[in-house]
């Protein structure tokens, strides 16, 4: 299915899109990590309890970041769990909220190891994966995994059409050379497909300067900007 510009005439009616995309209503998630209280250390196994409490009191989505290294350009002190661990472990002991990313940042993975990881996920879950993409905006991060910032749009469609091709089809992959499979199939039960986004054409803008919080003018940055489309269903 190709992404519109309308989020209600792309996504199916599954218990996922029921549950966190509602017309006319607003759902509510939680974000993980979370902590007590500022400046505690976090515990990454209570957050699968954490995880377990929001599904029995309703919430409808639990969302983890796709953050692999940290540094001090970092604003956060505390590191992120791998995503897809993260809601590998969620996925065991929840039963009905949906489970996303927010975002996986593509440019960074290989396709096919997403797809691997959201097919696993599926079948963890029941089909409660919201797979959420990203181009990356951290130079460091990206400069580490070596891709250029500058290309991190063209970078993330031409990874996108790998991974929407391996989700959608997963008895053949779009690899040369031989016939390669997708187990488990991303898919499964039926109905229940994997929701994700994928990008708007980046385009490069020369922007003012403007005033910054602390009273300094600073040049906005005029690197292309990836705005994400409404979601829509893989497979």
């Amino acid at each position: 299915m190709t992404p519109t510009d309308t989020m209600s005439s792309t996504l199916p009616a599954t218990p996922v899109t029921g549950s966190v995309f509602r017309d006319g209503a607003l759902s509510i998630g939680i974000m993980a990590p979370l902590r007590r209280a500022p400046g505690i250390a976090i515990d990454y196994r209570e957050q699968v309890d954490f995880a377990v409490r929001a599904d029995a009191l309703g919430f409808a989505a639990y969302w983890v970041r796709d953050v692999p290294l940290n540094g001090p350009w970092y604003p956060e002190a505390f590191g992120h769990l791998d995503p897809f661990v993260a809601l590998g472990s969620v996925a065991t002991r929840t039963q009905r909220i949906a489970l996303g990313t927010a975002a996986a940042v593509l440019t960074l993975r290989h396709p096919l190891h997403v797809a691997k990881a959201a097919a696993s996920l599926q079948a963890l879950s029941g089909g409660r994966l919201l797979l959420g993409l990203g181009a990356g905006d951290r130079p460091q991060e990206l400069a580490a995994f070596g891709e250029d910032i500058d290309r991190r749009g063209d970078t993330f469609r031409e990874r996108w059409t790998v991974l929407h091709a391996a989700l959608r089809s997963p008895a053949r992959l779009p690899v040369p050379g031989a016939d390669y499979e997708l187990r488990p199939a991303p898919h499964s039960p039926p109905g229940r497909g994997i929701l994700a986004g994928t990008p708007a054409p980046a385009r490069r803008r020369s922007r003012p300067t403007q005033n910054s919080p602390s009273g300094m003018r600073r040049a906005r940055s005029s690197r292309p900007r990836v705005r994400l489309r409404a979601a829509s269903s893989i497979c």
